[in-house]
């Protein structure tokens, strides 16, 4: 008589899962590219409290330096403190721009003066696809206008392409500034 034939195990037997059952897929990540701004309170703090909060819901890529801006339009303020960041984060672009939407407002943004003084400003600038809805336009339309985005963007190792390239770094509007409380480049959230 021939032996009994042995039951040829599975990972699927392994793991408690019916063999008909799949492992839910890995989320697709994408990228985007955020700028971030201050200038009421202290710039710096608000900065990086923004980027520890944020990198609670996205994976922080890179960070750029700190760059001390010139205030643009008619309100008189301080000068800003800004920079850019690549992130990666399954949420489409809506959510992402809720996520920052209620950070700013944890740091206690109010939206009163259009170009006015603010804790803190994060503007989603680039992802993976174009948008255009009511609430957001992706690319940001004003972000090839403004030295204090393509300068720190530019900075990134991975940064985006653009068909324009990027400005000479030196400008007397956009200064690059050294601190050593603030780590640029690959971000560890304290």
């Amino acid at each position: 008589t021939a032996a009994p034939r042995r039951q040829t195990r599975t990972r699927d037997d392994l793991s408690g899962r019916s063999p008909t059952t799949q492992a839910p897929p890995f989320p697709k990540m994408m990228r985007y590219w955020l700028s971030l701004g201050s200038n009421l309170g202290s710039p710096i703090e608000q900065l990086t409290s923004a980027i520890n909060d944020l990198s609670q819901h996205v994976q922080v890529i890179e960070v750029s330096s700190l760059y001390e801006t010139d205030p643009i339009g008619p309100v008189e303020q301080n000068c800003f403190i800004n920079l850019c960041m690549a992130i990666d984060t399954d949420m489409d672009a809506q959510s992402l721009l809720d996520t920052t939407q209620s950070i700013e407002a944890a740091h206690h943004r109010k939206r009163e003066i259009h170009w006015g003084p603010r804790t803190l400003d994060i503007d989603l600038l680039m992802g993976p696809d174009a948008v255009q809805s009511e609430h957001l336009t992706l690319p940001h339309p004003e972000m090839l206008n403004r030295d204090f985005v393509l300068i720190p963007l530019g900075e990134l190792a991975c940064a985006p392409a653009l068909n324009i390239g990027y400005p000479d770094p030196a400008s007397d509007t956009v200064r690059k500034l050294q601190h050593t409380d603030y780590p640029s480049g690959h971000w560890t959230a304290s």
